[in-house]
């Protein structure tokens, strides 16, 4: 990317308790209202398993099944029944504050990981923005709630940035490949992320990595994959005469690029309606004050997405793809974004393999750190862009909640009625 302007320290200095401030609203958000929490087939099942495997029914060594005809790894499950047997959860309101203080637990590493940074001021400032804008952009906080295989990903999504980063020493390499083999037993995105990153590093940085010790935490990691390698091997030889049809579906689901899109929509907190249904007109018109529209979301929504755009198109007058190649090969920010964006993103879809919104959850936090990145380079008080943004994600992800907790979910949407309201049957009213 190319910049307009030298990177300047700006108006909001590195002290701490001036980043405390994003951090307890992140924290928050995935705190607050715990009963609103979304619970369809999926949570019931996980809640269901996470009580009775092992006790009163047996112990699953494979996951439920997914959306392309095949079980999950164990990992998906086991996850849930450990939650559940530590610290003694036995309510879906229990096992879901554990998901979510996971997740803010995810946000207190990714603020450290910033402070962390002592190359520069503006490298440093650099990842504190991007840990501020992962606290409340409402997708990241909607993907943090539930009792949901993809919901523990950030917590992992961190402990594999931590160690990618430190990739050039042993127990760095080490955690990179063994938590980068247990990304994908969580969710499937986790094997085409992991793999994105061991191809791009290779090919850009292989020099960076103990490539013996990654080998070893990969090899690690992969032993809890072997009980669902059987059941694998097992699904493919009873498919018999299915086995053609069987994989015809597994390839033939036409992606479309749409991991690119949701990339972009994402950082810019668009296509939230999808999660409501029919009234994410009401939600954009929000907030209503003495009963009055004042459509506070939509305004939001234009200055995070009006940047967003601002900013590509400015990248776009000084693009190079000579300057690219060099950036990605001696700068780990560029190495990582081309991973996770073009790397997972090409691997992906060339796999034809339909993208779902909640695929790009591995991706945490690099699609804001994207954001950032585009935003420091190209714009000039880059800081008061930025904190622009900040705030219209805060007023988007709080009216986002407000509009679940006062309308008990969203029944006619994705997000579905709101548990506290299916347990006291009062949906009906909605």
């Amino acid at each position: 990317m190319k910049s307009t302007s030298a990177p300047k320290s700006g108006w909001l200095h590195l002290k701490p308790y001036l980043w405390m401030i994003p951090l307890l609203c992140g924290i928050v958000l995935r705190l607050v209202w715990v009963s609103d929490m979304e619970y369809k087939y999926d949570e019931s099942f996980m809640f269901h398993q996470s009580q009775v495997a092992g006790a009163t029914e047996p112990f699953p060594w494979v996951g439920m099944p997914s959306g392309v005809q095949l079980r999950n790894p164990g990992l998906s499950i086991w996850i849930f029944i450990g939650l559940a047997r530590l610290f003694h959860l036995d309510t879906p309101e229990s096992l879901t504050m554990a998901v979510r203080s996971l997740a803010a637990i995810s946000l207190l590493f990714l603020f450290g990981f910033g402070f962390l940074h002592r190359e520069s001021t503006e490298s440093r400032k650099v990842w504190l923005w991007t840990a501020a804008l992962a606290s409340v952009n409402v997708f990241s906080v909607l993907f943090s709630r539930k009792i949901w295989a993809q919901d523990m990903l950030p917590i992992f999504c961190v402990s594999f940035l931590f160690s990618w980063w430190y990739r050039r020493r042993r127990f760095g390499a080490f955690g990179w490949g063994l938590v980068g083999a247990l990304l994908g037993q969580i969710h499937m995105s986790g094997f085409f992320y992991a793999g994105a990153f061991a191809a791009f590093t290779y090919f850009f940085s292989r020099k960076s990595l103990q490539w013996k010790y990654w080998l070893l935490g990969s090899v690690l990691g992969a032993l809890p994959l072997i009980p669902w390698l059987f059941y694998l091997a097992q699904a493919l030889h009873q498919a018999g005469s299915d086995h053609k049809r069987t994989w015809e579906f597994l390839w033939n689901r036409v992606g479309m690029l749409a991991f690119f899109k949701d990339w972009l929509l994402d950082s810019s907190a668009l296509g939230v309606g999808y999660s409501l249904g029919d009234r994410d007109r009401e939600f954009y018109s929000s907030p209503f004050i003495f009963g009055r529209a004042t459509y506070g979301v939509a305004l939001a929504t234009a200055v995070t997405a009006g940047t967003s755009v601002l900013g590509i198109l400015k990248w776009f007058k000084g693009f190079k793809i000579s300057q690219i190649y060099m950036q990605i090969s001696s700068d780990d920010d560029a190495l990582a974004i081309a991973s996770s964006f073009l790397g997972m993103g090409l691997l992906i879809t060339i796999s034809n393999i339909l993208v779902y919104r909640h695929y790009l959850i591995v991706t945490f936090p690099f699609e804001f750190l994207f954001l950032v990145l585009l935003i420091r380079k190209t714009l000039k008080k880059s800081d008061l862009w930025l904190s622009a943004i900040w705030v219209a994600h805060v007023l988007i992800t709080i009216s986002f909640l407000v509009f679940l907790h006062t309308n008990c979910g969203a029944k006619e949407g994705d997000y579905g009625v709101a548990y506290r309201c299916q347990a006291t049957g009062t949906h009906e009213n909605f």
